[in-house]
Order: C-alpha cells, then structure tokens, then sequence
C-alpha cells in the first residue's frame, strides 16, 4: 500500500488517478515514495529538490503525495467511502480549487490575476452556509481546499443529507434574510473575527434578470478603511488584496463562535494600517480591472 496506508481507498485507483500528471519515470516512486528507484535521478534535465531526511524522496513529488493524501483524508470524513469513479472526479475538482483559491503571495487567487474577475462557484446562500463544515478555527489551505471541494462537487448524496438533516427553518430564515435585506443598506458594523459571505455583484449587475446572487464564504472579516469597506481574508489567512464594499457582505450564520488569533493573517501591522487608512473602493463595485491594476502597481512601488 506504501503512502496510502493512512487513507483506506484501493491503491491501484489512486496509481490510475496520477498516472497522467506524473512523468512515467515517477510512477515507480508511488509506492513506498522513492524506495524502488535510484538515489540520484533526474527531471527534464535537472536535480529535482530531495526530501531533507530521506534523499531518496523528490520534495514536489512528497509535498503532491502528501496535499492529496491530506485532502483525501478531509473527503474521507465528511463523504464516505471512496470508488474509484469518485477519485476519478475529485483530482479535477482539486486542481480548480487551486486556481479559484486566494494565494498568500499574490493577495488574490490565480483565476482573478489572469480574468480579472472573482470566479462563479454554484453555491446559492442555502448552500454556501450549510453544506461545508462548520468551522470551528481558522484553516490550513489543505483544508480549505478539502472544504471547498464538498462544495463545489455537489455530490447528490451530500445535498440529500443537507435537505433530510438541516432544519427547513434554517434554510428558509438564510433565505428570508437576503429577500428582506435586499433593497435596503444596512450597516452590520462587522467585528475583527466575524464571519461573512461576499455576494458576487458582477452578476448581479449584468445579468439580474436571469440569474440570481451567489456567494463566496465564508470568509474573516479582518478590519475597515477610511472608506467603510472592508478588509477580508480567507480561512486560512490569505488577505484578499482589495478592499470589499459593505453592502456585497452579509453575515455568516454560523453555529459556533470561532476564535482568530492576532497572529493568524497573512498580513504585517504596517501593511494592515496602510489599508485601513486608504478610502480605495471600486466605484461599480463590479471588480474594475483597472483600478485594481493601479492599486496593484501602487503597493509594488511602495514596497520598492
């Protein structure tokens, strides 16, 4: 079984799920990573990076091998039992998350640098609330991709426990509160630590009469600009790089109360008060690409 011991899924399946993301010269290291093959080897023409207490290990190959053995483990928990069919459509699921996911470097996730644009996950309010697990403390990005992938694969099993198992009170509260709050501009005064949903207003702007809000959460409301918006980040303490307009946040109905420790975002102090004192806000609140740009090409020269 070799790495997989510690996730009760049949080996063979997870072989047939890497064999076309890894060289074939790699296959042989998928059991007992590294003990078949020779101590010195090669990738494309150059030394790979070793494991610094086994040489015999590739460090990328270790660092995938335990990414996904961590996120199986997480799937394992809260889905069930694993087929090969259902190993098949988690390795896509994971490399979207991954482009949809805030980067710690960058401030925002590779999907927004590239288009500009948050990405559509298809999650209305109902779902973006109940069908993740709770979080009980801020997470590791492992996680919080193992998190996002229950919901975005919207297993059908997974949306009968939500209906069979969630009160229909709490479902239809979450939905009379965004019918309620929907023409009017509510202060929520949210609070260091406070849970929120971002409604994705570019569709809302350009397509409000075919489609309705969705949602992206939940996320950690950090603090607030000059401007009144506010400064988010995600639940493993990747800091969105703009700021977000009030009216797009709503509360997260959360079942327990979570605890953020002052050292878990991935900001310093300096960077934090340059945010909260600048009134920047995208006037259409529709993800304007130039003004981010501007913003982007203003935090480089400051750090210059």
């Amino acid at each position: 079984m070799g790495w997989t011991n510690s996730v009760p899924i049949f080996h063979n399946n997870i072989t047939f799920i890497l064999q076309p993301e890894i060289p074939h010269n790699m296959l042989s290291f998928i059991d007992n990573i590294g003990a078949k093959g020779p101590k010195d080897w090669k990738i494309v023409n150059r030394k790979p990076t070793k494991h610094p207490t086994n040489p015999n290990i590739c460090l990328v190959l270790w660092e995938f091998f335990e990414l996904l053995n961590r996120v199986l483990q997480q799937m394992k928990y809260c889905s069930g039992t694993f087929s090969g069919h259902k190993l098949v459509l988690c390795t896509p699921t994971f490399k979207i998350l991954e482009w949809v996911t805030v980067c710690k470097q960058m401030g925002c996730s590779p999907y927004f640098a590239t288009t500009g644009t948050h990405p559509l996950l298809p999650a209305n309010i109902v779902e973006a609330t109940y069908l993740q697990l709770l979080p009980n403390s801020l997470l590791s990005t492992t996680d919080l991709i193992a998190c996002r992938a229950i919901d975005l694969q919207h297993y059908q099993e997974d949306l009968d426990h939500l209906h069979s198992h969630i009160l229909s009170a709490c479902c239809l509260a979450a939905i009379c509160f965004e019918t309620e709050h929907a023409a009017t501009i509510c202060d929520y005064n949210f609070k260091t630590g406070n849970l929120v949903l971002m409604r994705n207003t570019r569709i809302k702007v350009t397509h409000n009469k075919k489609m309705k809000p969705h949602y992206l959460g939940p996320l950690v409301v950090i603090s607030h600009n000059c401007g009144g918006t506010y400064i988010i980040c995600e639940l493993d303490g990747s800091v969105l790089h703009c700021s977000i307009a009030a009216f797009r946040l709503v509360p997260y109905f959360a079942r327990k109360h979570i605890t953020v420790p002052s050292d878990a975002f991935d900001i310093d102090t300096s960077q934090l008060r340059e945010l909260e004192q600048t009134e920047l806000v995208n006037n259409n609140n529709t993800g304007n690409v130039i003004s981010e740009e501007n913003y982007l090409l203003l935090s480089l020269s400051n750090l210059s």
